[in-house]
């Protein structure tokens, strides 16, 4: 809610702007050093990066974060990769960050972002992303007990919707245009986008850096994490 913001919102410079349709609520932290864009995941928003936030401005980086489309303070009911990838552009165009650190959905979303829009990272880094679409649409079903009918009708309504083709809507072609240097994380004990996953991105990702780490789950919120995670963004 807007007049009850978590903490960290509070102390940074909010704005909003369009894209798209979508009118995206997004924060700033001004600081000395380089900007850090912060690209949450999905039911997710902003707030989640509280301690990465406050460790990043402790290290003398800016921060800029946004609510995606339909997330947040931000307006809309249907969320999409594409959407998401655009909404990042006009933050690119105004604070010009150096580096990218997207969490699951919204590390996804940094990678298409890459093949997409013109603009030139330092590092990118992703946590917990998926390797593929249909690869989550196929836990879903386990999950939900749907059957393969419904995978075909999710299959044709992207390809309506969007003119993508969910089957090849992954990593794979994608890296491929990629020069920036990527920083890959995942847990072993993620329950949410399994470590399977991470094991098809990193083989496909053969240049990236690639960092394991255990018992954080999904959301990988550990201080400790997040310090190695900064002193990888300090190393060039």
């Amino acid at each position: 809610m807007s007049t009850r913001l978590p903490a960290v919102l509070e102390e940074a410079q909010g704005f909003r702007y369009s894209s798209n349709k979508f009118s995206i609520q997004s924060y700033y932290w001004q600081n000395e050093g380089p900007v850090v864009l912060l690209a949450h995941g999905w039911e997710s928003n902003a707030s989640r990066w509280e301690t990465l936030i406050r460790q990043l401005l402790q290290a003398g980086f800016s921060v800029v974060a946004l609510d995606a489309p339909a997330h947040g303070l931000s307006n809309g009911a249907l969320f999409s990769v594409p959407d998401y990838a655009d909404a990042i552009e006009p933050l690119c165009r105004q604070f010009k960050p150096e580096y990218l650190i997207g969490h699951s959905m919204g590390a996804f979303t940094a990678l298409y972002f890459l093949t997409q829009h013109q603009h030139e990272f330092k590092k990118v880094v992703c946590l917990g992303s998926p390797f593929s679409m249909d690869d989550i649409l196929q836990q879903y079903i386990t999950v939900t007990g749907l059957g393969s009918e419904y995978i075909k009708h999710i299959h044709a309504q992207w390809n309506q919707r969007f003119g993508l083709d969910v089957a090849t809507f992954n990593p794979t072609a994608w890296l491929e245009k990629i020069n920036t240097p990527l920083v890959i994380c995942h847990d072993q004990d993620d329950a949410v986008v399994l470590y399977s996953q991470f094991e098809k991105l990193k083989e496909k990702a053969a240049q990236a850096k690639t960092i394991t780490t255990t018992g954080l789950g999904h959301s990988q919120q550990d201080a400790g994490f997040f310090e190695k995670l900064i002193n990888t963004l300090k190393t060039q």
